[in-house]
């Protein structure tokens, strides 16, 4: 079982369903959940810590790519 990181958008019975049969994109998911992470976060403390937290909680991706994607104004 992984873990739902669309959970505000859809029950974790359905995120598995989905996961299972290979719709989701993994990468676009992941992408998400980090711009609405940082976005709830920035409301409370700085940015840097916050980019911090986020390469702790997704260690192989580099601090850069985090930033490219909490900053990108191209959101698809």
């Amino acid at each position: 079982m992984s873990i739902n990181l669309l959970s505000d958008l859809m029950d974790d019975e359905l995120y598995e369903a989905l996961n299972r049969l290979g719709v989701l994109n993994h990468r676009a998911t992941r992408d998400y959940y980090i711009r609405k992470k940082f976005k709830l976060l920035t409301k409370k403390r700085k940015p840097g810590p916050i980019i911090e937290e986020l390469r702790e909680e997704f260690p192989y991706i580099a601090i850069d790519t985090i930033r490219k994607i909490v900053y990108s104004k191209n959101r698809r």
